[in-house]
């Protein structure tokens, strides 16, 4: 099971939950805007901010990794970190006008792109971190357009742009691609019954036992409920399989998607943070990540 959270124009309070499917969240309206600002060497930026949330007086925004949205000050802060679309992307044009990607390229490190400009992706090109729990973050003044059949693969994906367009069958994808799950959690099963992986709802479990009632026979524990209308947790690994824990192992939990648009998300494909699935005779399958979405219209 994945947790999504929406936020966007005219939302109301509302809690869908749907056992091993997902949890969509509405949790407060939110009103984006593109925003600039100016750093010590008189540079301009244009970005995302929101409008309606408590701010603290005196405040530094937090603009450590990992997040799932980032406050426009921390921009330039990351700017020199960025890829280059020519010499690290392998791309066509400029991170600050219009960047073109017309081929693959898997990242073996976390990675920044920042820039003023839109970022395209073509059909069928795939832009991807290397190892699951990798973070891509992508911080755009223009857009993110993403071709038929592209994607952008990593374990958080933290991704803000003016517009969010992706094509038939692309997606922003995160399956199977966690991190560690949260401290002091106990998302993966023990024993070797190869049971499901708990994150928003318990794991299922397969094990037939008539000693057992179903109490007893469930999966991974429940994580992160305190944290539902924003959620930032990595899904948790499936049980193993077995005479013994060292068996067949479980499928990966699910990653973590930020995305926060300030005009216009069009999805014809799909943003994924599924759990991992194992073959016949397996472990259990991963539990689902954290997608959460900010946009003004979807």
């Amino acid at each position: 099971m994945a947790i999504l959270h929406l936020q966007g124009f005219f939302r109301r309070l509302l809690l869908y939950y749907l056992v091993h499917t997902v949890s969509v969240i509405y949790c407060s309206e939110l009103e984006l805007s593109l925003v600039n600002w100016t750093d010590a060497s008189s540079t301009t930026y244009s970005g995302v901010a929101a409008e309606g949330s408590v701010q603290l007086p005196n405040r530094l925004p937090d603009c450590g990794p990992s997040l799932p949205s980032y406050d426009p000050s921390c921009w330039p802060q990351v700017k020199n970190q960025s890829l280059g679309c020519e010499t690290d992307l392998h791309g066509v044009g400029s991170i600050d006008t219009v960047c073109v990607l017309s081929q693959s390229i898997t990242l073996l490190n976390n990675s920044v792109i920042v820039g003023h400009g839109t970022l395209e992706l073509l059909s069928n090109v795939s832009l991807s971190c290397g190892s699951p729990g990798c973070t891509l973050i992508i911080l755009l003044s223009g857009d993110l357009n993403l071709g038929p059949s592209s994607s952008v693969v990593g374990g958080t994906l933290t991704i803000q742009a003016s517009n969010v367009h992706l094509g038939d069958n692309s997606t922003l994808d995160s399956t199977a691609f966690s991190g560690s799950p949260p401290a002091q959690t106990s998302g993966t099963p023990t024993g070797s019954e190869g049971a499901g992986g708990g994150h928003g709802g318990r794991g299922a479990s397969c094990e037939s036992d008539e000693g057992k009632d179903q109490s007893d026979t469930w999966g991974g524990d429940t994580y992160a409920w305190t944290s539902l209308c924003y959620p930032w947790s990595y899904g948790s690994k499936g049980g193993e399989s077995g005479e013994t824990t060292e068996d067949v192992g479980g499928g990966l939990g699910g990653g973590r998607v930020g995305l926060t648009v300030v005009n216009r998300l069009d999805v014809m494909g799909t943003i994924e943070a599924n759990g991992g699935s194992v073959s016949e005779g397996g472990g259990g399958g991963g539990s689902g990540g954290s997608i959460i979405i900010k946009a003004a219209q979807m």
